[in-house]
C-alpha cells in the first residue's frame, strides 16, 4: 500500500483515534436525528433496511468478485489510473442508491462508510496480500457524503413532485 497524504498516511499515531471519535459523533448524531429522518420517506423503516441490505450485499458480492479476479489478470498502468476514477464513481453511485432507497438510514450509511474506511486504512495490512487495495480515505468519504446527499435530495424531490 502506498502512503497517501492526509489523515490516512499512518504517520501520526493519533489519526485512528480521531477517526474513531468522528465515527462515534456520527452515530450519536444519527441516533438523535433519526426520528426527523423518518419523515423523508413514506416507505416503512424495515423496508428501507431491506433495501439497504440488498444494495450493500450486491456491492459486497461485486467487490469479492473483483478481488478474486484482480490477482488473476494483469492490470496495466492506464487501467489502474482509470480504476481510481471508477472506484470513486462507484462510491458515489452506491451512496446515491442508499440515499434514495433508504433515506431514513442516512447516518447509519455514513457510519458504515466511515467504519469501512477505518478498516481499509488502519486495521489491515493490504501490502502483505496479493490484493491491490489502496486506502483513499478523504476522497472516498467525500464521494460517500455527496452520493448520500444526492440520493436523499432526489428522493425528497420525487416525493414532493408526486
Amino acid at each position: 500500500m502506498l502512503a497517501e497524504s492526509g489523515w490516512n498516511n499512518h504517520s501520526g499515531k493519533c489519526a485512528p483515534y480521531i477517526y474513531l471519535v468522528v465515527i462515534l459523533i456520527s452515530l450519536l448524531a444519527g441516533i438523535t436525528l433519526s426520528s426527523r429522518l423518518n419523515s423523508l420517506s413514506s416507505t416503512p423503516l424495515n423496508k428501507q433496511a431491506l433495501y439497504f441490505l440488498i444494495i450493500a450485499g450486491t456491492v459486497l458480492l461485486l467487490m469479492v468478485g473483483w478481488l478474486v479476479i484482480q490477482p488473476l489478470i494483469k492490470i496495466t498502468d492506464t487501467v489502474e489510473r482509470k480504476g481510481k476514477v471508477l472506484f470513486w464513481l462507484s462510491h458515489l453511485a452506491l451512496y446515491i442508491f442508499l440515499g434514495y432507497y433508504a433515506p431514513s438510514l442516512f447516518f447509519f450509511a455514513i457510519c458504515c462508510g466511515l467504519l469501512w474506511e477505518f478498516f481499509e486504512c488502519y486495521t489491515f495490512k493490504w501490502e502483505k496480500t496479493k490484493i491491490n487495495i489502496v486506502c483513499k480515505g478523504t476522497p472516498d468519504i467525500i464521494a460517500n457524503l455527496l452520493g448520500l446527499a444526492l440520493g436523499v435530495t432526489c428522493r425528497i424531490l420525487r416525493t414532493r413532485l408526486t
